[in-house]
């Protein structure tokens, strides 16, 4: 038996940019062990399969990384919903998925461009508690004075949990030389988090605000190149801490330079009716379509 899988290029600017997501659109004959096989065999940061449902009711769709199976992340989020859209229902304006940690709607619109940017509703962010700058400069290969002291290291979430590790400079964001073994001692200390997203005001880009950087050995991603749900908790981080001024948050955020797949990725935070509401969103690309051949009957 064989199965159809798209790829796409997801918080993608241009050609080759982004983070690469494949997608089974009609899974319901590959059972988990074998989406296991399959997320470890395309070896993306992360890979995704629609199970079931329908427009009216949600799309039932399961995360895996190479390593292990996740209730939400970001850019399958966008990416899975995009496809749903352009290959089913492209006069949707709005592709709920059903995920682990419940409903996520991605709405698409048009943007100055022509052309569409998809906007995904993620839940409100919980804080976790603060952890020690020191071990985390040493985790990732810094001096203490690179981590600025201004901001708290602090472990986020709206759904998968991130710590965030604010930097003082682009320089130190850059320094940057992956140890999996001493980011994974770090996370150790979290609560419930297996990546650390690192920032800095400096951007990459005159259109963005922030630099980031994620790391995710324990998930069996070295470095990935965009990353929607620590991005989206992240915002939350901001609209806490006041990280980019006073106010609603709305930036652009800059990931996956140092790895050759440069990614923008846009953030919306504000409270609305006395409730936290937080958007991320991107544009998606689909680049290529093909037939999965290895499952066996």
């Amino acid at each position: 038996m064989s199965a159809r899988y798209h790829v796409t290029d997801v918080f993608a600017e241009a050609p080759y940019t982004g983070n690469q997501l494949a997608t089974f659109l009609s899974a319901a004959e590959i059972d988990g062990a074998e989406m296991q096989r399959i997320a470890r065999a395309f070896n993306f940061a992360e890979s995704t399969f629609v199970t079931g449902g329908s427009l009216a009711d949600g799309f039932d769709v399961r995360i895996f990384t190479p390593a292990e199976e996740l209730p939400f992340a970001g850019h399958p989020a966008l990416g899975t919903a995009h496809l749903l859209r352009e290959v089913m229902h492209p006069q949707a304006s709005a592709i709920t998925l059903n995920l682990g940690v419940g409903p996520i709607v991605v709405c698409f619109v048009p943007d100055d461009s022509g052309g569409v940017v998809a906007w995904m509703e993620q839940n409100p962010c919980s804080y976790g508690d603060e952890l020690d700058r020191s071990a985390a400069a040493r985790a990732l290969g810094l001096e203490p004075g690179d981590v600025d002291a201004s901001m708290p290291v602090q472990e986020v979430s709206t759904g998968l949990a991130t710590v965030v590790v604010p930097l003082t400079s682009l320089a130190a964001l850059r320094r940057i030389e992956p140890d999996n073994s001493a980011i994974r001692e770090f996370l150790s200390a979290a609560a419930e988090a297996k990546n650390v997203l690192v920032v800095c005001r400096e951007p990459y880009e005159a259109h963005q605000q922030v630099a980031a950087r994620m790391f995710a050995p324990e998930l069996g991603v070295t470095e990935d190149p965009a990353t929607g749900s620590a991005n989206g908790a992240f915002a939350g981080y901001i609209l806490r801490h006041s990280y980019l001024g006073e106010g609603p948050v709305r930036a652009a955020i800059g990931q996956g330079y140092e790895i050759g797949r440069p990614s923008t990725l846009w953030l919306e935070a504000g409270a609305e009716g006395g409730a936290m509401r937080i958007r991320v969103g991107g544009r998606v690309a689909t680049v290529a379509v093909g037939d999965w051949l290895p499952l066996m009957d």
